[in-house]
């Protein structure tokens, strides 16, 4: 007597193997589209749920007391900086009109629209009445003295 399977039975089985590892990859491939879809899901109900930005944000010194600056609520800058707070437009105004320096790269100044008349002179992006400058300390050159020479 032959103890071998015949080669259809040998078939057979390979086919049943087949059949029970692609139910067991469809299985997993099932969980991973579930978890996925779950993940989405939680994804789109924390953007609703998520509080809309402030419209003024307000940066602080390293300190936390004194006022840097002033944003718009989405300035790349503000955001970036980590030290800003949320402010009302009654608290930008007011911080403007003290000459806080306005943010030059979203320039919160110019987005007060009808609010504008409020501030009275128009602040500058460096803080400074008048537009001046600071005086630069890259050159230690005074009047008077050339390159080179010493006091």
């Amino acid at each position: 007597m032959n103890d071998s399977p015949s080669r259809l039975d040998l078939l057979r089985f390979a086919r049943r193997v087949v059949v029970q590892q692609t139910a067991a990859s469809l299985a997993q491939l099932d969980q991973w589209i579930a978890e996925e879809e779950r993940r989405e899901t939680e994804h789109r109900q924390g953007e609703r749920r998520r509080p809309a930005d402030p419209e003024w944000l307000i940066q602080y010194g390293l300190n936390r007391a004194n006022v840097d600056a002033l944003h718009v609520g989405d300035c790349w800058a503000a955001k970036k900086s980590g030290r800003c707070k949320p402010g009302t437009l009654q608290q930008t105004i007011d911080a403007l009109g003290r000459q806080v320096a306005p943010c030059v790269h979203c320039r919160p100044e110019a987005k007060l629209g009808p609010h504008r008349e409020r501030l009275g002179p128009r602040p500058t992006p460096t803080g400074l009445k008048g537009g001046a400058r600071k005086p630069s300390r890259a050159s230690p050159t005074g009047p008077g003295m050339t390159p080179g020479t010493s006091a």
